[in-house]
């Protein structure tokens, strides 16, 4: 296994697309609740284990290097290399060439991915023994246009006019490089992304880790603003419906009418008592009965009136009810396990999914719950939701 210890992230840009909030005030450091967003890759760098990282400034350089300091305050080393605003991003890389450890992590300065695992990306990239690794979102819920094709684990195709019809993700940098291929690159001011991994590529040396996990950005206006949204506390809870909320039909049958659905003893009351809390509560819940003919959605809509409705009488709600309609033979990525229904809740509502809580009944749930990064709980038959809650510290 390969030994990762530094980082390098390219914070030199001007941010012309932020402008006039970039006017006095680099990129990297624009607050997103009430901190410099640097500071955010910063200490997810510390939290994985990353112990130097230099930064590639530019713009408005010394404001970023009188921010971070030495690092001593974030517990790492940091080393501010100043470069010219108007270098590509090869040309801070080469700058500091004699500085760079056998391997490194190369982060641009305004992308944020919150499920960046390092120990995941070593492990990856150690079993495809390439020279390089980028991670790359599928966009799944096309949240934006792709610029790379994907195949085989290895990225076959770089497009940054994001044309080719044929592309099935998005690179969001988190790069893990040998220090030989900065090393093979000329002195000019060139783009890393234009001409390094093109000549990656051509060589299958550029491995893909596929991530479905959003990531978001500073790049413009829009993300920006995004970013704030999405990093803002938000206190919420996924709840699975069937064994929660109501009672479960038997195995292999289905709840297919109103009348079948019957609350859970302490249920609205829990649901009532996180409501009070100040929770955002978001039900997901799988209902193959669709699939297989038995249960129509007309009549699962109406389920789920009764359902919001008898909680609206007692003083609860829920704030959205999420449900996968398909049979367990035909693959899609919303039945649970799959994270379908929480990645288009995340979207929804811009949550960070490794600060919700879902609370399920059996063991996909508890899959789902891992796979997504959530603090999950297990509700077992017996258990009275507003003992559950009490007894969990919600």
């Amino acid at each position: 296994m390969i030994l990762l210890k530094q980082a390098v992230i390219l914070v030199g840009g001007k941010g012309t697309r932020l402008r006039p909030l970039t006017n006095d005030c680099p990129k990297p450091l624009l607050p997103v609740e009430g901190r410099p967003f640097l500071d955010y890759l910063i200490v997810q760098l510390k939290e994985q284990g990353i112990e130097e990282i230099i930064l590639l400034t530019g713009y408005l350089g010394e404001q970023i290097k009188k921010q971070v300091g030495d690092g001593s305050r974030y517990g790492v080393k940091i080393h501010c290399a100043q470069g010219n605003e108007n270098f590509e991003t090869g040309k801070p890389l080469k700058m500091i060439e004699k500085l760079l450890r056998k391997h490194f992590l190369l982060l641009y300065g305004d992308n944020y991915w919150e499920a960046f695992d390092l120990k995941k990306l070593i492990d990856f990239y150690d079993q495809q023994k390439t020279r390089a690794l980028v991670c790359i979102f599928d966009n799944h819920l096309n949240t934006t246009t792709n610029n790379c094709y994907v195949e085989e684990s290895l990225v076959k195709n770089y497009d940054p006019s994001r044309k080719n019809p044929k592309s099935n993700g998005v690179e969001i940098g988190f790069f893990i490089l040998e220090k030989s291929i900065i090393e093979e690159m000329p002195k000019d001011n060139l783009s890393f992304e234009k001409v390094v991994m093109p000549q990656l590529i051509k060589q299958k040396q550029l491995a893909a880790f596929m991530t479905s996990h959003r990531y978001y950005s500073v790049g413009n206006h829009d993300t920006y603003y995004d970013l704030c949204r999405y990093l803002r506390s938000k206190k919420t809870i996924f709840l699975d419906r069937d064994g929660v909320i109501n009672r479960k039909s038997l195995p292999g049958e289905y709840i297919l009418t109103p009348e079948q659905f019957e609350f859970l003893p302490g249920s609205i009351e829990g649901i009532k008592q996180l409501k009070a809390k100040g929770y955002h509560l978001i039900v997901i819940t799988n209902q193959a009965g669709i699939g297989q003919g038995q249960l129509t959605k007309k009549n699962l809509e109406k389920i789920h009136s009764k359902m919001l409705n008898e909680l609206k009488e007692n003083g609860a709600k829920v704030d959205r009810i999420y449900y996968c309609p398909h049979d367990w033979v035909n693959p899609c990525s919303c039945r649970k396990p799959g994270g379908g229904m929480m990645y288009q809740a995340a979207l929804d509502f811009d949550l960070s999914l490794r600060h919700t809580t879902f609370i399920g009944d059996d063991r996909r749930d508890m899959m789902l719950g891992h796979n997504m990064g959530c603090k999950t709980l297990l509700f077992k038959g017996g258990d009275r939701l507003d003992d559950f809650i009490s007894n969990n510290n919600l």
